[in-house]
């Protein structure tokens, strides 16, 4: 191979490069950015927090919501509320919103086998007050993965609302 074309294989191979490991984003329909923090559980049961976490946000991306994983967590507390680490995450991670999810318990005399509460935060101000969404009764992890996606479009129309 001659010098001449082996610089140009080396120029077009490192044009390509960063391309190759970037990841694209959606443009949401949404203005700003959702962090989804770490979904907490507070349920007792064996639930997978990571895969509701990513069928969260993939639920979230497939609604035009530009949506992202945090790496900060949703702390279980009596009632859902900003940590001063989720406070940190905001400027870090350009957040323009923080969602809050936690895999809890079912009110008494609800019959289902879990219950997903959330809250959505802008800054220190919580745009959206606690909600609950229950779950289907049987497996654990498959009840809570079924209540994603009513949770996934209660958060889509809080925000695309929030942009009218």
């Amino acid at each position: 191979m001659s010098g001449r074309k082996l610089l140009s294989l080396c120029f077009f191979s490192l044009g390509l490069a960063p391309a190759w490991s970037q990841t694209v984003t959606p443009t949401g329909t949404a203005s700003g950015k959702l962090c989804v923090a770490r979904v907490a559980n507070s349920s007792g049961k064996p639930v997978n927090v990571e895969d509701v976490e990513q069928e969260l946000v993939q639920q979230l991306v497939n609604r035009k919501i530009n949506a992202v994983a945090a790496p900060t967590m949703t702390v279980l507390a009596s009632h859902l509320a900003l940590t001063p680490s989720n406070r940190e995450a905001f400027p870090a991670l350009k957040c323009d919103y923080m969602l809050l999810t936690e895999i809890a318990s079912p009110a008494v005399n609800d019959r289902s086998s879990l219950a997903l509460r959330f809250s959505i935060f802008t800054g220190a101000r919580q745009l959206l007050p606690e909600a609950v969404i229950p779950a289907a009764a049987g497996d654990p992890s498959q009840a809570a993965m079924a209540a994603v996606p009513v949770l996934s479009d209660r958060v889509a129309s809080v925000l695309t609302r929030k942009k009218r």
